[in-house]
């Protein structure tokens, strides 16, 4: 019994992509665009602020809530399976992904707290089609990726945006 994709969920995927392009600026997972995401100050130094793809999903969830006039339902976290486990709780975790869903990816050692988070812009035979933040070496953007859905072995899960 899953829910259908809420409006929460297309106008947060609205604003990932909105993003496309922006990211790292004068060193790695730093810059306004980073800060921005991280909800942190943009300092100016060129220092390692840490990983943000958890931190741009947040972001983007927030300011689709912000357009729709209500508060984020689930906590934010800089955490990509820890926010994809509180997106989950108040939504629903999928088996079948659609537009606007979240994807989740386990990273590094299998079942350790490392993982990587983004969103699902479409399906289409059998590959996905994301918008992710923080993906390859500096300077990472935000932008479109294809999963082949055969292939890929470290999915961690997919869930859905509550209604707001």
């Amino acid at each position: 019994n899953e829910n259908p994709v809420s409006n929460m969920a297309t106008l947060a995927l609205q604003v990932a992509i909105e993003e496309l392009g922006l990211g790292e600026e004068g060193g790695n997972n730093s810059g306004p665009h980073i800060a921005k995401y991280k909800l942190i100050a943009d300092d100016g130094d060129p220092d390692d602020d840490g990983a943000w793809c958890a931190a741009f999903v947040s972001w983007c969830c927030e300011e689709a809530c912000r357009r729709l006039h209500r508060g984020l339902p689930f906590k934010r976290s800089q955490g990509a399976k820890k926010l994809y486990k509180n997106i989950g709780r108040v939504g629903s975790f999928v088996s079948e992904p659609q537009v606007g869903d979240i994807v989740c990816w386990d990273r590094g050692k299998k079942g350790s707290w490392q993982g990587h988070i983004g969103f699902v812009e479409k399906i289409e035979g059998g590959i996905m089609h994301t918008v992710e933040g923080n993906v390859g070496a500096y300077p990472s953007k935000v932008r479109r990726f294809m999963h082949d859905l055969s292939r890929e072995n470290r999915i961690e899960g997919f869930a859905r945006l509550p209604a707001v």
